[in-house]
């Protein structure tokens, strides 16, 4: 499935009703690591193409009065949508590198830090860069994810990565990852986060906004916003995008070794 602008409206009325305090990555490992005060809900999107949605998502939440983190690919010459970068980062929004270095040079780790660095310099030049998230990359045996695996990422003057920096705290995640929310292993290979316990409700369900009045820990919503259209031509293309992906992705689950 692809997914409506209002119904991410909708999410975020939940999100308020609930008293959800609505925050980016970096601002939330910052501020929140192992305490358990005021109650999160953490917003990321991961933009994979089609900059121009991400850009119009961005304004939603403007005027909604949410601030939350926009994670950006680059192109194999290390060039970033910088129109979008900066439209962005001027609305308020937390921006940071979407990296796929380890999947783009094969496995090749001294590559791929390098070419870690040099993007992450290069995106620093469009606006300032505190948390970094890896991009799946389902096609690849290679895990993104992998490269910082053990690396202190305050050497590249980071505060964050959005995945790592969650492993041990204990909250509800919800992705798009797969055309619908929380996907199966089957169309959905690498994107978790936290320490996952239970089940939850679908966003869009309607006991979501009971649910979540009851649930004390942090929520963790991740988007990629080429899925999220503001009218029915939109809605099609996104729908038709993830038809094709997602038969893809499950050829790939019957023939991988490795299963990840």
């Amino acid at each position: 499935m692809s997914f409506r602008v209002d119904g991410y409206e909708a999410l975020l009325r939940d999100l308020r009703t609930a008293d959800r305090r609505m925050i980016g990555v970096a601002d939330f490992i910052q501020a929140q690591v192992g305490e358990r005060g005021e109650h999160y809900a953490i917003l990321r999107h991961d933009v994979d193409r089609l900059s121009s949605w991400a850009v119009a998502l961005a304004r939603v939440e403007q005027r909604a009065g949410v601030a939350s983190t926009y994670y950006f690919r680059c192109s194999a010459a290390g060039k970033f949508p910088e129109a979008a970068v900066k439209a962005i980062s001027a609305a308020g929004h937390e921006v940071g590198y979407h990296y796929e270095c380890l999947s783009v040079c094969r496995g090749d780790r001294d590559a791929a830090r390098a070419m870690f660095a040099r993007n992450l310099a290069a995106f620093r030049k469009l606006a300032p860069c505190r948390s970094v998230a890896m991009h799946g990359a389902p096609l690849s045996r290679y895990r993104n994810q992998d490269l910082l695996l053990n690396l202190d990422i305050a050497a590249f003057d980071l505060e964050a990565d959005a995945s790592l920096s969650f492993e041990q705290i204990a909250l509800a995640y919800f992705t798009d990852t797969g055309g619908r929310w929380n996907a199966s292993r089957a169309t959905n290979f690498r994107d978790r986060v936290g320490r996952a316990e239970g089940s939850y409700p679908d966003p869009f369900s309607p006991n979501f906004a009971t649910w979540l009045r009851g649930f004390r820990d942090p929520i963790y919503v991740a988007t990629h916003p080429e899925r999220w259209a503001h009218n029915p031509s939109g809605y099609f293309q996104a729908a038709a995008r993830d038809g094709v992906t997602n038969i893809a992705k499950r050829l790939i689950r019957m023939t991988r070794s490795d299963k990840s």
